[in-house]
């Protein structure tokens, strides 16, 4: 099943994502398709926190739900290895080639709620998504390419200009979470 205690960057969370992480834990084991979209209620997802190899930029998606630049994820849709599916998405949903984890685990768990909305015309109803995080480095000279069924275009964007270009207010305080979080990292390494 998924490693959720052995994370080497549990002393990076809050004490808000430490409850987060009990709820997530607890539903997991009493929901056997907590992985899976089978589960109506909540399932896990997984974002990527792609930033260049100086750590000013970005790589964000023009999603197309949501109409705002957003982080890299998806979900799980089955598959125990967290990190490995944060990896796959980043590379589907902007064509880069050339990434690396700046952590084998992830360091930010959120409970992020998802509003009744149409994908692919049909009705998705309101759910929670169990996210983990993943931050990763690569180079931002890479040639990038919209997976346009999800987004509408891909760019690095510099970590001080994303309150300007993210419409979804309510994840500014995730990004800069996240901001804060992979200093910690480098400065650690």
């Amino acid at each position: 099943m998924i490693e959720l205690e052995r994370s080497r960057n549990l002393n990076l969370i809050n004490e808000f994502e430490v409850k987060q992480l009990q709820i997530i834990k607890d539903f997991i084991k009493d929901s056997p398709n907590a992985l899976t979209r089978d589960n109506k209620t909540a399932h896990i997802t997984v974002s990527a926190w792609v930033l260049n190899p100086t750590l000013n930029k970005v790589l964000m998606a023009h999603h197309n739900i949501y109409n705002s630049w957003a982080w890299l994820g998806g979900h799980a849709d089955g598959n125990h290895d967290l990190g490995q599916v944060a990896i796959s998405e980043a590379m589907e949903e902007t064509g880069i080639k050339d990434i690396c984890f700046l952590s084998d685990d992830w360091i930010a768990i959120d409970i992020l709620p998802v509003q009744l909305h149409f994908k692919n015309n049909q009705l998705v109803d309101f759910h929670l998504h169990f996210n983990f995080t993943f931050a990763f480095i690569a180079d931002d000279k890479q040639q990038v390419i919209p997976k346009l069924d999800e987004n509408k275009a891909v760019k690095w964007i510099a970590l001080n200009e994303i309150e300007q270009v993210v419409k979804e207010k309510e994840m500014i305080p995730i990004y800069h979470k996240l901001i804060k979080r992979v200093l910690k990292l480098r400065n650690r390494a």
